[in-house]
């Protein structure tokens, strides 16, 4: 037996300036939901060690877990490599337990993790609407 939980659209836009991903989540029933993130970036570690943020201008080395609220866009980046990984966030779910920006350098794993999550806990119900629009950059210098 299979149950609809979601209807979920996405448009993937892809330009000169990178990929721009408008997602609609529209919930067609009433869910306990625990960590869920509508943007993602996992950029291996090979090319990427720091990151800042629009809130936080000052780069800093990705270690263990950050977690931060207002952030609405994030670069992560090697100066060796000379790889930036852009990710921006202009419009997204405002959800209790949300509107949070998460780094991590993921343990032992060969890639970093950069996440917007829209909620850490919330409840919703059949109607409610989620739209996001998440833009992606990667630049060489």
């Amino acid at each position: 037996h299979k149950t609809e939980a979601l209807l979920h659209k996405k448009e993937y836009t892809v330009d000169k300036h990178g990929i721009t991903s408008r997602q609609r989540i529209e919930f067609l029933n009433s869910y306990s939901l625990d960590s869920s993130y509508l943007a993602m970036m996992p950029p291996c570690k090979e090319f990427t060690d720091s990151y800042f943020t629009d809130v936080s201008p000052s780069p800093e080395k990705i270690t263990g877990e950050v977690r931060a609220e207002g952030i609405r866009c994030a670069t992560v980046f090697g100066e060796r490599s000379g790889i930036s990984f852009t990710m921006a966030v202009p419009e997204y779910p405002s959800i209790e337990n949300g509107g949070k920006f998460f780094i991590s350098d993921n343990g032992g794993r060969n890639y970093n993790k950069m996440y917007f999550p829209v909620t850490t806990k919330t409840n919703v119900k059949a109607g409610d609407t989620w739209v996001s629009l998440t833009k992606y950059e990667i630049a060489i210098s």
